[in-house]
């Protein structure tokens, strides 16, 4: 090939390809194909693998480095430490960056649990927080697990977070937040929506241009 893939077989009806801000180049293939069949799909794909790679180098993408010990929190590496004894307890040392955990959250599975069980804890707790502070009122809060969207609010004022919220800095989830009580006022992106959103979080600009630059890690 002449570009260098990683190929990976999966229970897929067909080839195919993806490319990503690393400029990483992955076919993704069924267990029936051979060698040759992927050489000959990237070789045909190879003007729109160019493309690919070329359009993320344009993007100004930024990264926060992580350690095989060390996950992302509140926009931080934080290094996690097992200790068995504190089996259901999660102990956080914000100055440090440490967690200690009986959680062994090398494991994806394990991790994917901690991150959402902490996320429904501390982000309905933000939530109920910003909303006395401003005088917002909003019916039922869901965490869930969005693909595309970091929030959403209903016209019946019920709120939904996307969990990867603790991944980011707590400003950043705090504009997050906002945004959303300020769609049980103005379900719109209207000019007075974005003058609320003004006035209530006036680094609103810094916080999307945070996104755009590190959304792509969550």
């Amino acid at each position: 090939m002449a570009i260098e893939c990683e190929v990976i077989y999966k229970k897929v009806k067909r080839i195919t390809l993806k490319v990503d801000y690393t400029l990483k180049v992955k076919v993704i293939c069924p267990f029936s194909c051979s060698k040759q069949e992927v050489e000959r799909f990237v070789q045909k794909k190879q003007k729109w693998i160019q493309e690919q790679i070329s359009y993320f180098k344009t993007l100004n993408y930024k990264q926060i480095p992580l350690k095989n010990n060390e996950i992302l929190l509140f926009g931080s590496a934080y290094r996690f430490v097992y200790v068995p004894e504190m089996i259901g307890k999660t102990q956080l040392n914000h100055n440090k960056k440490m967690i200690y955990t009986a959680n062994l959250l090398t494991q994806k599975k394990i991790l994917l649990q901690w991150y959402q069980k902490f996320a429904h804890l501390f982000l309905k707790e933000r939530l109920a927080y910003w909303a006395k502070k401003h005088h917002f009122s909003y019916n039922k809060v869901t965490i869930r697990n969005q693909k595309t969207r970091w929030g959403s609010c209903s016209s019946v004022k019920n709120i939904s977070l996307n969990w990867r919220l603790v991944k980011m800095p707590i400003w950043v989830i705090d504009y997050i937040i906002l945004h959303e009580l300020a769609h049980t006022v103005h379900l719109n992106h209207s000019k007075d929506f974005w003058a609320l959103i003004q006035q209530l979080c006036p680094y609103y600009q810094k916080a999307e241009t945070w996104l755009k630059e590190y959304g792509h890690q969550l």
